[in-house]
């Protein structure tokens, strides 16, 4: 446990969304995401977000976290973790030096294209996941499919953990080489490009394009 040696856990809910899992709710202390993927829903936006459950408590391992626990003189002296406390030392300093430093903020026009795209997140996700499911039990079933990774299929290693994480399932579909480059490379009605969370008929490559042994 990342608790046991004095480490915040920090989950990457890119692709799960807040809609499927619930991070905080299974003991993560931040939570991270890539808004340019199914939070934005339409590929038109740059971005990404922190949320810090505000739980980790950072004093206690004030050894680990200089940044956070010591006077920081580009702001003031302000020592974050005394001054804010556990609930918004880590974000504080996000904002008042990350973000003044280094940039990390959304324009205004991508501020609003995300946000548009939030208020249709749980009707996209609820298809996103009912789609997949119809994809991996025909994909399962097919006989030239050499096998499918989904967890939201009863028979799947990982079924047990998305009953309990993920609220309607995830979908990664794999398969041999050789049939799903011929699929990749004589699909006509379709993109060739890695999406997440986007409304286009595109086959991902990640998904579906392995490199052979050699090719690695």
């Amino acid at each position: 446990c990342a608790h046991a040696h004095g480490v915040p856990l920090i989950i990457d809910n890119t692709f799960a969304t807040p809609v499927n899992c619930r991070p905080f709710e299974w003991g993560a202390d931040i939570v991270t995401h890539s808004t340019t993927k199914y939070m934005d829903g339409h590929g038109a936006a740059v971005g990404g977000a922190i949320v810090d459950s505000g739980r980790f408590d950072w004093m206690a391992h004030a050894d680990k976290y200089p940044g956070l626990c010591t006077p920081d003189d580009s702001y003031h002296g302000i020592t974050y973790a005394e001054k804010f406390g556990k609930e918004g030392a880590f974000i504080t300093k996000c904002t008042a030096q990350l973000m003044r430093d280094l940039g990390s903020i959304q324009s205004p026009q991508n501020a609003f294209l995300l946000n548009l795209g939030l208020e249709s997140l749980h009707v996209r996700v609820q298809r996103h996941c009912e789609n997949g499911l119809a994809v991996a039990e025909f994909l399962s079933g097919h006989p030239k499919v050499a096998y499918v990774n989904y967890c939201g299929l009863p028979g799947d290693k990982y079924y047990p953990l998305a009953q309990k994480y993920l609220r309607r399932g995830l979908l990664r579909p794999e398969g041999r080489q050789g049939g799903s480059r011929k699929l990749y490379e004589e699909a006509e009605d379709c993109g060739h490009r890695d999406p997440c969370g986007g409304r286009a008929h595109l086959l991902p490559e990640s998904g579906f394009q392995h490199p052979s042994p050699d090719e690695r």
